[in-house]
């Protein structure tokens, strides 16, 4: 949890415990502190360096780039897959209208029936996707890396400038939670993550403004 307290004219803020603060040192022994913009900005240094580093990129660029980039066969494969689960959707919606018409569980039938209709518009939509990427060129390729850089150094610059805007790239470069744990021979946090550029380049640029990139994977720690 955050606290603030006094310091004089000064007004500080620090990490801390929950458990320890609101319940004591019966529930939680660790009472250290930790101060919040050494805290963020130690944080920030780590995801700036472990993950934002320029191998990760490059590679979690040519992974987004690759995505829009199928070979012929492949996109053929993954077309007659969408067309078969559109195929067996159909046969299903059938049987499902055949069943209320005859007067079954309705609530249940009903409930079927609109999972397997919005299964079937999300397929529908992924021939969309299909059909747009087989039209991509390379000059179109080209635009979009462009585009993924500019923004992947817009990042880098926010990172910086403002913690509100930091914090909303972390969330979604942070996979899970990051863990902070106490070292009181040292009376130093040491921190751990794990975080994915896959979620920054989703919906970067595509030809139906959907990109779903592997996600590039890296952890992190550090001492405060």
């Amino acid at each position: 949890m955050a606290r603030s307290r006094d310091y004089g004219s000064r007004r500080r803020y620090s990490y801390l415990c929950g458990y320890h603060h609101q319940r004591g040192r019966t529930v939680c022994v660790n009472g250290l502190e930790a101060p919040m913009d050494t805290s963020d900005d130690a944080v920030l240094a780590s995801t700036e360096h472990d993950l934002l580093r320029p191998e990760i990129v490059e590679r979690a660029i040519e992974l987004a780039i690759d995505e829009l980039r199928p070979d012929g066969d492949t996109l053929n494969q993954r077309r007659g897959d969408v067309l078969a689960e559109i195929h067996r959707l159909d046969k299903e919606l059938s049987h499902l209208t055949s069943a209320i018409a005859s007067g079954g569980d309705l609530p249940a039938l009903l409930a079927a029936l609109k999972e397997r209709q919005a299964s079937r518009e999300r397929c529908e939509r992924a021939l969309i996707e299909l059909a747009a990427t087989a039209r991509i060129g390379q000059h179109e390729l080209s635009r979009l890396e462009r585009e993924i850089r500019h923004r992947l150094a817009d990042w880098r610059t926010m990172l910086r400038r403002e913690v509100p805007e930091a914090r909303e790239i972390l969330r979604n470069l942070i996979v899970g939670r990051i863990v902070f744990t106490p070292r009181p021979e040292t009376r130093l946090y040491e921190f751990s993550g794990r975080g994915s550029l896959g979620r920054l380049l989703a919906g970067t640029a595509s030809p139906v403004s959907v990109v779903t990139p592997a996600g590039r994977e890296s952890s992190y720690r550090g001492p405060l």
